[in-house]
């Protein structure tokens, strides 16, 4: 008897009557079927983050890639000073404020490629740009920054 006793508590009966599923044997099965508790499952879940974050790293990489091109190139004194100008100081908001930062516009008209006589105009004719004071240095070194940004 005390064998058949030591069988049914092996397989998950208790002898003294607590029922089916509180022996070794069925507690193993149980942790064995559930996924969060078993070390493989820690694993895979490790897993699973590590090519979710390969992802995600992959995905900021490609975008930053496509944003790059444009500006990786090395610039001369003139572009420089126009990128700064462009983006930071004219009328101290910079010409991106409107235009957008690769120039391609935002509230204001895309704007990549334009000639000095075109923004002078702007200038004069548009209200919104008229608190916008540059002298004529500054206008080409803009100008040879939008110019940049068309290529």
């Amino acid at each position: 008897m005390a064998q058949y006793a030591q069988e049914q508590y092996r397989r998950g009966f208790w002898p003294d009557g607590r029922g089916a599923g509180a022996g070794p044997l069925a507690r193993r099965k149980r942790i064995s079927n559930d996924p969060l508790s078993s070390a493989e499952a820690g694993h895979k879940k490790v897993g699973q983050t590590m090519k979710s974050n390969a992802k995600l790293a992959a995905a900021l990489l490609g975008m930053v890639a496509l944003a790059v091109p444009a500006f990786a190139q090395d610039l001369t004194a003139d572009e420089a000073a126009g990128k700064v100008i462009f983006e930071v100081t004219a009328g101290d908001v910079g010409c991106a404020m409107c235009h957008a930062m690769d120039g391609t516009g935002d509230v204001g008209p895309g704007i990549q490629g334009a000639s000095a006589d075109v923004i002078k105009i702007q200038f004069e004719v548009n209200e919104d740009m008229g608190f916008i004071e540059l002298t004529d240095e500054e206008l080409a070194q803009v100008v040879a920054y939008l110019a940049v940004l068309a290529r």
